[in-house]
């Protein structure tokens, strides 16, 4: 979070004043503030207007934001500048083509990122998001270890302390490493810094509710969803089915499952599989079991158990998960 706009309200009989200011979060810098003072004839239509210009004050074209972007890419250097258009040409590498290929090269692009510029806070930090992304969806040929990837993700918060995105890559980091009081702390200041991020929001909590705290997992994806349903897609999708299928309400599971737009991942097959099973629907698990086979010719049992594990879930739940696909038969036994 580069920005923080902050403000105050007083209000005299029908008269109403509005401050507002916009801080560097980097710097500290007071980069524009502006008074407004209205007659309260019409609150909304008295608050249209002050959000109106506040918004095209410091977010439109030549506003506050745009001004001190230019200022601060003047101070960069060449290398800075470069590793800045890496990292964009790394993220859009790979945002809408999850394939090995584009992993690799959006991989690539942000080691060049680091080596021109070291202190580049959103390289480190998306080289540590893409490390959590190739090792939970097996993306990378030559996964990094968990250590390294804590590492580029911890960097990123020291760079950018202010930076949401950075502590839900370093929350993430740390649950797959298994480091999970250093999960909740860090989860808990990328909401607080982000309350209105849809993507940090069902991020994070697919894997609260994963871990077993189900109700507050399901509360903070549903918002998520209904703040931009878009930024929750995958993750909204898997939170409320998977907890639905935990409390028995395998009808409901199914429909949430099959809104799924990744629904052609690996993992999408292992979490449906168990629902097809309590619900009889064999010969729809044994379609998916043939599409999960393409993706990972040697799945097993072990394959399901150890996707569940590597998202930190209880054993008790695991359990629950693992009768679904006994009785789905793609395993060749009943439950």
């Amino acid at each position: 979070m580069r920005y923080v706009l902050e403000g105050s309200i007083q209000r005299d009989n029908n008269r109403l004043r509005v401050t507002a200011q916009l801080i560097d979060a980097d710097t500290g810098t007071h980069i524009w503030a502006d008074r407004y003072d209205r007659e309260l004839a019409d609150v909304f239509l008295v608050q249209d207007e002050i959000v109106n210009q506040i918004v095209g004050k410091v977010a439109g074209s030549y506003g506050a934001i745009e001004r001190s972007e230019i200022k601060s890419a003047a101070r960069k250097s060449s290398d800075q500048i470069q590793a800045y258009d890496l990292v964009l040409r790394a993220r859009d590498a790979i945002q809408f083509h999850w394939t090995k290929d584009t992993f690799g090269q959006a991989e690539g692009l942000l080691r060049q990122a680091i080596s021109l510029d070291p202190s580049n806070a959103q390289a480190h930090r998306e080289l540590a998001w893409f490390g959590v992304m190739g090792w939970i969806f097996q993306l990378d040929e030559r996964p990094a270890p968990p250590e390294e990837i804590t590492e580029q993700a911890a960097k990123a918060v020291e760079l950018d302390p202010a930076d949401a995105r950075a502590r839900m890559v370093a929350a993430s980091a740390y649950f797959f490493a298994k480091q999970l009081d250093a999960f909740a702390r860090e989860a808990n200041q990328a909401l607080a810094l982000a309350p209105y991020d849809a993507e940090i929001m069902a991020t994070l909590a697919c894997m609260i509710s994963a871990a077993g705290d189900h109700a507050r997992g399901v509360a903070l994806a549903q918002k998520a969803n209904a703040l931009n349903a878009d930024a929750a897609t995958g993750w909204y999708h898997s939170t409320v089915y998977t907890a639905d299928y935990l409390k028995g309400d395998y009808a409901h599971a199914l429909e949430v499952a099959r809104q799924n737009q990744d629904a052609e991942m690996f993992y999408s097959y292992l979490e449906i599989i168990p629902i097809f099973g309590q619900l009889g629907m064999k010969p729809e698990a044994f379609d998916a079991w043939k599409k999960l086979q393409a993706q990972i010719p040697d799945a097993s049992p072990r394959t399901f158990e150890d996707w569940w594990r590597l998202w930190n879930m209880p054993e008790a739940d695991i359990a629950k998960l693992m009768d679904g696909v006994h009785k789905s038969g793609v395993l060749g036994a009943e439950g």
